[in-house]
């Protein structure tokens, strides 16, 4: 069986508000599926969702841009195909297509199982679920939840972004009862045969989901998103493939499927993509470089020895401590770099000064001039920037236009969030290959830092003495929970930081000295003792970096003032006011001194168990916000992948497919041929058998027959080896 898999085609705007006769689709949609037709012989076609987004439009043109959905979609099979089944799965922008969290009308409302149900088959009671969202003054909606169909012998379980995101586009949180009716499905599906191969379709991933642009771009933790992994993580024949998170230089894959596959153990934990049975294929062609190189090093300023340095309360500023930037070339530019310290990029602003910016734009682009002697000449490669280069950075400022360059000087006397870092006029336009430099002021020293062996990244879960309960995380925001999450615990510059299980958010410090989940926090880990006969209280002395095993009070700075984690929580249930209570200590020398247990957490380390699903992203016909071509709005995106999926008796393979541009831009590599991932594994269907071949004939020659010759996909062969073959309608062995 082959499937051919493609999601978030975002037909928007000028695509489809106008009038009726010039709605159209994203040309990326129609050639994915003209090469679809050319060079595959699918059986099933899966849409993973956002279909139409951003703008409301009259039922008619709606209405058109659905039957131009069908249409397109079917012609992605081969000629002569009296079966074209498509599944449909909504996503956020697919109700009223993403109305600004206004209610949709009944219109629309994501539904597509009129088609689905002429094309595939009518949706019984007992293979349908459905929700009924309140629709205001129009009535109430009745939403079609989750679904199954039984297609070519295999299970598709499939559950639509319905209640919630019908509601509000933007809640990333399905239903409680339709994930319950996906697990009771599931369950009995799996009754009969507990080693068959189900697939399991839906928009939104998992937040831990490998490659995930950013955590907020997977499911809202909470119950339902519990639920929903507990129970497939019972299953580890079932594969799970999903659609939404196609923005910034994080979601296409670039050289191997791999990297957005994600396999969990029974416990929902994350584990290693490859063993014997999970294997990667290798890069064609094989000398081709894994990644272009950046330069991560130091920057110091020459005339005051200062680092330059980034943080969530001194925003961009000069300091003792050394901290790593980032620089990369630009992609489509033959002389501009990124500076990226702490997650944001340098940038020239409308004060012409120097702050951070969290997206790439003209003003957070560098020339870089290497320095020798009194002369500074424009860099064009990252190769060019060795360690203990001294280089000048210039930028263009939105207040004028005119170029400036970085200062090693704070605008604050007291470092803030609004500190910034002075400039030095250089030119009123582009400055050109050459500078002239006077004195050491506006000249920066690159330098490689020694890597210090940490210990770190290590993932732990952080379990109270008190309570053994783990740091974790509610629908509200940070709490204690019964189950064992794992948190990562890194080093970056010399500073410790948590990561909250499941998404990118950190254990973070904020008002009051109350901890919550947010931006990165640096912690402090002191090592605890028990109270002895001298000391009528627990001592804790500070460790430079944490080890599992070890009982630690946790502490953060905020506001001058030290605080220390407690088990206690703040405005419980209370959505995003809720918080971890922290006790204020005075910290003497190294140590601090405590009474209550409360305060006592222990880094465990959880072993992976078995293994179980895996889940992969399906591609993108609208990659967005990205080094590439940034926010490509309603013009075809370069990068353009969806996933082909082959399914063999003895194996699955994934493989992400170029239908797009490829090649090198700026500092990102995209491959035209992306290496397969390949699950190998008896593959048995809905009935329980095999997908074998049984009764193979033997030929001792081919024989002219009609030309052509199949491999057991489907696809047509030019030049057949020895193997198995389909031929004249037969299996043969060559």
């Amino acid at each position: 069986m082959t499937i051919g898999c493609l999601s978030d085609l975002h037909n928007e705007l000028g695509l489809i508000s106008g009038e009726l006769s010039t709605v159209k689709l994203r040309g990326t949609f129609g050639n994915t599926i003209k090469r679809m037709h050319e060079e595959e012989d699918v059986d099933l076609i899966c849409l993973g969702g956002d279909y139409t987004s951003d703008v409301t439009v009259s039922k008619e043109n709606w209405e058109r841009v659905k039957q131009l959905m069908r249409e397109t979609s079917r012609s992605a099979f081969r000629d002569g195909r009296t079966q074209r089944p498509v599944i449909y799965v909504t996503g956020n922008h697919d109700y009223e297509v993403a109305n600004f969290d206004k209610i949709p009308k009944g219109f629309n409302a994501g539904y597509y199982q009129d088609i689905m149900e002429e094309d595939i088959g009518p949706l019984t009671a007992h293979n349908a679920y459905y929700e009924e969202a309140d629709n205001g003054s129009l009535g109430k909606q009745k939403l079609l939840g989750a679904y199954h169909y039984q297609i070519k012998g295999f299970d598709f379980v499939m559950l639509n972004c319905g209640l919630y995101f019908f509601k509000n586009a933007w809640d990333y949180t399905y239903s409680l009862g339709s994930v319950q009716w996906v697990a009771d499905k599931l369950a009995e599906l799996y009754a009969s045969d507990p080693n068959k191969t189900v697939f399991f379709l839906l928009h939104v991933p998992f937040s831990d989901s490998n490659s995930i642009s950013a955590a907020n771009k997977g499911m809202k933790s909470g119950e339902s998103t519990r639920l929903l992994k507990a129970t497939l993580a019972k299953y580890p024949n079932l594969v799970m493939i999903y659609g939404h998170d196609h923005g910034t230089d994080s979601a296409f894959i670039r050289k191997r499927t791999s990297q957005r596959v994600t396999r969990y153990d029974v416990g929902g934990m994350v584990i290693s993509s490859f063993d014997d049975t999970h294997v990667d294929d290798p890069v064609l062609p094989p000398d081709t470089p894994e990644e272009p190189t950046s330069v991560t090093m130091s920057i110091k300023s020459v005339a005051t020895g200062k680092y330059l340095t980034y943080g969530s309360s001194t925003n961009l500023a000069v300091q003792d401590d050394a901290m790593n930037a980032t620089i990369d070339k630009v992609a489509n530019s033959d002389n501009h770099f990124s500076v990226k310290l702490g997650g944001n990029y340098v940038y020239c602003g409308s004060t012409a000064t120097f702050s951070g910016n969290a997206k790439l734009t003209d003003y957070s682009k560098a020339f870089i001039y290497k320095v020798d002697d009194n002369k500074a000449t424009r860099v064009t490669a990252t190769n060019e920037l060795a360690d203990g280069a001294k280089v000048v950075l210039v930028y263009k400022a939105s207040k004028d236009k005119k170029y400036y360059a970085l200062l090693p000087e704070n605008t604050k006397t007291s470092l803030s969030s609004d500190n910034r870092m002075k400039a030095q006029l250089v030119a009123a336009s582009d400055p050109g290959d050459e500078i002239s430099v006077e004195g050491d002021n506006i000249v920066w020293q690159l330098n490689q830092r020694e890597v210090e062996e940490t210990g770190l990244p290590i993932d732990a879960c952080i379990q109270n003495t008190a309570t053994g309960k783990y740091i974790g995380e509610d629908s509200s925001n940070l709490n204690t929970v019964d189950e064992a999450l794992t948190c990562n615990i890194y080093e970056e510059n010399g500073k410790v930081y948590v990561k909250m299980p499941n998404n990118n958010r950190h254990l973070h410090i904020g008002s009051g000295g109350r901890f919550s989940r947010g931006d990165a926090t640096a912690l402090k880990f002191f090592e605890v003792v028990a109270p002895t006969v001298e000391h009528g209280s627990y001592v804790g002395t500070l460790v430079k970096y944490p080890k599992t095993g070890v009982p630690y009070a946790i502490a953060a700075e905020k506001s001058g003032k030290t605080y220390l984690l407690t088990n206690k929580v703040y405005k419980a249930g209370e959505g995003d006011d809720q918080r971890l209570e922290g006790q204020e200590v005075t910290v003497n020398g190294n140590t601090v001194s405590f009474t209550d247990d409360n305060l006592i957490w222990t880094l465990k380390e959880r072993e992976p168990g078995d293994p179980s699903f895996f889940s992969s992203f399906m591609g993108s016909m609208r990659y967005y916000n990205n080094s590439i071509e940034g926010d490509v709005s309603v013009s075809n995106s370069k990068i353009v992948q969806a996933l082909m999926v082959y399914i063999y008796p003895d194996r699955i393979t994934l493989k992400m497919k170029n239908y797009g541009e490829s090649g090198t831009f700026g500092n990102i590599t995209i491959n035209k041929d992306l290496a397969a991932y390949t699950v190998y594994r008896e593959v048995r269907n809905a009935n329980g058998a095999l997908t074998a071949i049984k009764g193979v004939t033997t030929e001792n020659k081919m024989g002219k027959a009609d030309g052509r010759v199949y491999d057991l996909t489907g696809r047509q062969v030019t030049r057949p080896t020895h193997g198995v073959y389909v031929m004249n309608g037969r299996k043969v062995v060559l």
